[in-house]
């Protein structure tokens, strides 16, 4: 790079530095992206590397019963969180400053509900611990796994929740510290659990690295707290905030409870067919590569949607509709490269987990497609939920449930776990249209379809990734020139600072 690359490049973060500087909104949104990505990218890839080791470990068939366990507790999980993290991070974000106390109220009924909450739904897992594993998958022997899961349920939730709050703070700096302390000592605890303990020392490990998040969540938590000058109303006071629960958490409540239990249940169906725990085990090991996509839009709702919260409150509808415009063009054109990194070198990943799972290449690309899809459909369910419209989002999903439970029963009895992904990418297609079209038609004008020619570019890309990734030959070279272009809107939107030229949002 020579003096005057440099000296552009310089001139280009300066430019940009001193745009977001002319627009709070902007700027706050790109910080709290900046630290939850770093925070969230890099302790993914190290939460992947742990899957590997684990995989690699355990098997095919050991990792396929880990899936099923996680997939089980994921269900109770919902009934455990009562939707409260996000209702703490609307609520917090909404009322730090201008109403410390009924903050302080709001935090302390979301955390004891949570804790309350998770404890019930822990001792029912355990007490009908034997019955599922006997019943729904036909291994009696899963009882113990169960019930480990079970104590692992508890410490997530409130961890969940108390990560959340902090997210209602925007201390997404403090987040990315935990979450990266997470990701490097999992590997540590993870090897020697596994060694010893197999399947149950696997499902421990995690419990392990949950509980010290959970620790150190706590910790930068009550920092917060001192800094705002809030007072935590945990019994007096917190429980005249009860309303909450059926504007907010319990619309939330309900799409997680029509969406875990409906993964749930198609899983219950993979492992039914023969040989079905060995195909569930390859389907999650492709899932472990979508979820690491996944976790873009999650990283970016946690930065969006005290934001989003924060105008609603101020009912600023500029602020509130330019913010949505905003996190969509900036999800997608990060999202995309990634999603076809993963699908094009799809089979070199699948290797990573060992020689077993490179059967799941087609599930990584049919499953990476949905992904993208879930992107963009999630960045604009952060949308209902930041101006409120919680009921109208469970709605949606409840259609979303729909389409997958048929398209499950249909095509898992036939095709397995890629009948499974196909189910996966038939629901999100449809949920993502219906997303648009509520988005359009009554809440923000041509903030989705006036994209376009990006819809387009990116079907195209989409599909060649597709082809070149599940092919049966190497194209490496094919695949890194695919990376480069599906690079193309973003280069252009960094050349030409366009995330930002449009976006003077002043409060």
């Amino acid at each position: 790079m020579n003096i005057f690359q440099i000296h552009y490049y310089t001139q280009l973060f300066s430019t940009i530095k001193a745009q977001l500087a002319e627009s709070p909104i902007a700027y706050r949104l790109a910080r709290g992206a900046f630290w939850s990505l770093i925070g969230g990218v890099i302790s993914r890839i190290l939460i992947i590397v742990t899957s590997v080791i684990i995989a690699r470990m355990l098997g095919k068939t050991g990792y396929g019963e880990m899936g099923m366990v996680q997939s089980t507790m994921g269900m109770f999980g919902v009934f455990a969180g009562m939707g409260l993290g996000m209702t703490a991070t609307k609520y917090i974000a909404e009322y730090r400053s201008t109403d410390p106390v009924r903050a302080g109220r709001i935090a302390g009924f979301t955390i004891i509900g949570s804790l309350l909450c998770s404890l019930v739904m822990m001792l029912v897992s355990i007490e009908i611990a034997p019955w599922l594993a006997a019943t729904t998958m036909n291994r009696a022997d899963m009882a113990p796994l169960l019930v480990a899961g079970s104590l692992l349920m508890f410490i997530s939730t409130i961890g969940g929740v108390i990560s959340a709050t902090l997210s209602g703070f925007e201390s997404f700096r403090k987040i990315a510290k935990i979450n990266i302390w997470q990701g490097a000592i999992a590997p540590l605890i993870a090897m020697p659990c596994v060694w010893f303990y197999g399947v149950q020392g696997a499902i421990a490990s995690v419990t392990i690295t949950a509980a010290i998040g959970l620790i150190l969540c706590s910790i930068s938590l009550r920092q917060e707290f001192i800094h705002y000058g809030i007072r935590t109303k945990y019994w007096k006071g917190g429980l005249s905030e009860w309303p909450i629960l059926w504007k907010y958490a319990l619309p939330s409540v309900l799409s997680g409870v029509m969406y875990f239990p409906a993964v749930w249940f198609a899983n219950s169906v993979l492992v039914k067919q023969p040989g079905g725990y060995g195909e569930l085990g390859l389907f999650n090991a492709a899932n472990q590569l979508r979820m690491g996509i996944i976790l873009l839009p999650t990283l970016l709702t946690s930065a969006m949607l005290p934001i989003l919260s924060e105008a609603h409150g101020r009912e600023d509808q500029s602020d509130f509709f330019k913010t949505i415009s905003l996190n969509l063009r900036g999800t997608w054109i990060v999202a995309l490269p990634l999603t076809v990194v993963v699908i094009t070198f799809g089979r070199l990943l699948a290797s990573m987990f060992g020689r077993d799972f490179v059967a799941s290449v087609p599930m990584i690309g049919i499953l990476m497609i949905s992904c993208f899809l879930y992107v963009v459909s999630g960045t604009l369910g952060t949308a209902l939920a930041g101006s409120g419209r919680m009921w109208t989002g469970t709605f949606i999903n409840i259609a979303w449930v729909g389409v997958f439970l048929v398209s499950a029963l249909l095509l898992i009895p036939r095709f397995g776990g890629i009948g499974l992904s196909y189910a996966y990418l038939l629901a999100y297609l449809l949920h993502t249209i219906w997303s648009i079209a509520y988005i359009e038609l009554y809440l923000a004008r041509y903030s989705v379809l006036n994209q376009w020619p990006l819809m387009i570019f990116t079907a195209i890309i989409l599909l060649l990734s597709f082809k070149i990734g599940t092919g049966m030959s190497k194209h490496y070279l094919i695949s890194f020139i695919i990376v480069l272009i599906s690079l193309a809107p973003l280069f252009n939107v960094v050349k030409d600072k366009l995330i930002f030229r449009n976006y003077n949002i002043q409060r």
